[in-house]
């Protein structure tokens, strides 16, 4: 299968993150400069405001007093024009109930001295407000009903306006400049991370799988760039582990595919050459058929280990008794184990359910069973036992055979390796398929042995859901037949 193709992509991804930082920070900035603005406008105008509505109560509080004294409520309203501060010119106009003008103090062009009914509101006839804060017409207008009539008041609002522009583009330029702050800050980190990536990508080209034992090196900085790095390692060491696992099978399976090639071929060689007879002839011929049936053999025991370490066939696969599975191999081994003098001990009647393909695992405790026997002496006995352990069960096979030499136990399940010289027939296969349909079901398999002779094979494997029930299903029968 070949590998994905990474896409090129028109910008980089150190540009992409860059792109997306500043523009987020843009955006982050430009919406609090917004609200803080917002908030020094609001500020600012309401301040205006709270001025004007000051003025306009003092004069309605006038009013109150001397009604009828024009001469008194005109120097009380200029002395209130005179405190207003610089800056900030002061217009004040007395109308009657009938909109009819009563008096007006200072005058701020263009304000429109006249006034509106519309201004008025005719809902209530109590208050009226309005504000004009246009840059053209820079003033702020409050209309209040009096004792007599109408109060209408404006106060020039430019300086606090120009104090607001003045705000506005300070906030612009401040966010011009974090913009580009953010762009290099973005481009800093955006190079700082792809660094140690880089790096990452370019000593993994340099290690080699087959040659030195080097590792990506680490930051040191405990971040999730060392994290990859560690992970990237540990995948390396799997695959150089397998990857050396290869090479030495390949290495035993040409070894022991060369040997009967190069007996048959020197048996013909003799053959030609000193064969004088047809029966010669024909016991060269059957040498050679002998020799090419063990290649046959030593082939399609290599390529069962190849098919069984590149996975299960899911169609294969299904819920079976293991029980049972034992049982039917204790039957088929009985008669071979009596004809080498040893006794085949049948596995416990304890239904449990496994998931998998039961081929496979027949394969697996036939080869078991096949190397007891093989290994076994005269009156010696082979026997199984069967454990469940919440979610596993354990099955033993037991012998009480010449047991494994310490110099033997560390590659007992290396493949072609036999031990003892090889002192059983055989191709030193057996264990190490086993162990590989063990592992495809998601097992393992363990060993014992005695310095005194016998050994034990313990298979660990996943127990299906079902296996619970079917158990309890089996008591319950047992029960009722008692």
């Amino acid at each position: 299968m070949t590998p994905p193709v990474a896409r090129r992509h028109r910008l980089s991804t150190g540009a992409r993150w860059v792109l997306l930082y500043t523009t987020a920070t843009s955006l982050l900035l430009l919406l609090l400069s917004g609200l803080a603005y917002n908030r020094i406008a609001s500020q600012v105008l309401d301040g205006v405001d709270e001025r004007l509505r000051q003025h306009v109560r003092w004069i309605n509080e006038t009013i109150a007093r001397t009604p009828d004294d024009l001469a008194a409520l005109t120097k009380s309203i200029d002395a209130i024009i005179a405190s207003s501060e610089t800056g900030h010119e002061l217009a004040i106009e007395l109308y009657d109930q009938d909109l009819q003008l009563v008096l007006q103090r200072a005058d701020l062009a263009p304000f429109p001295m006249a006034l509106r009914k519309s201004e008025l509101d005719s809902a209530n006839g109590v208050l009226i407000y309005r504000e004009e804060r246009d840059a053209a017409f820079p003033y702020f207008v409050r209309v209040e009903a009096s004792d007599s009539g109408f109060t209408r008041a404006a106060i020039y609002g430019g300086p606090s306006l120009h104090e607001l522009e003045a705000v506005r583009d300070l906030f612009f330029s401040v966010f011009l400049v974090g913009a580009m702050l953010a762009g290099l800050g973005g481009w800093w980190l955006a190079r700082q991370t792809l660094r140690s990536i880089k790096d990452i990508s370019m000593t993994a080209k340099r290690v080699s799988l087959l040659g030195n034992q080097s590792w990506i090196p680490m930051q040191g900085s405990g971040d999730e760039l060392d994290e990859l790095v560690e992970t990237l390692n540990r995948m390396l060491e799997r695959v150089r582990h397998s990857t050396d696992q290869m090479r030495r099978f390949a290495a035993q399976a040409a070894h022991e595919l060369l040997t009967p090639l190069g007996v048959a071929r020197t048996r013909i060689e003799v053959t030609l050459a000193e064969g004088n007879g047809k029966g010669e002839y024909r016991e060269a011929l059957a040498g050679v058929l002998a020799d090419i049936e063990l290649l046959g053999t030593t082939v399609n025991a290599v390529l069962d280990i190849a098919r069984s370490g590149g996975g299960l066939d899911p169609n294969q696969l299904k819920e079976f008794d293991l029980v049972d599975l034992l049982s039917d191999i204790a039957e088929f081994y009985r008669a071979v184990a009596e004809n080498c003098g040893v006794q085949l001990i049948a596995p416990p009647q304890r239904h449990t359910v496994v998931f998998g393909d039961p081929i496979w695992m027949n394969r697996l405790f036939s080869n078991l069973v096949d190397n007891a026997i093989k290994y076994s002496e005269r009156c010696g006995t082979i026997d199984f036992e069967v454990e469940v352990h919440n979610d596993w069960v354990c099955v033993s096979i037991r012998d009480t055979g010449v047991g494994i030499a310490i110099e033997d136990r560390g590659r007992i399940f290396d493949s072609f390796y036999r031990g003892e010289q090889g002192r059983a027939p055989g191709h030193g296969l057996g264990l190490a398929l086993a162990m590989e349909i063990a592992r495809a079901h998601g097992g393992t398999i363990e060993y014992e042995s005695r310095e005194t002779g016998g050994s034990a094979f313990h298979v660990r494997l996943p127990v299906s859901e079902r296996s619970d029930s079917a158990s309890a299903s089996a008591r319950g029968s047992a029960n009722f037949q008692a």
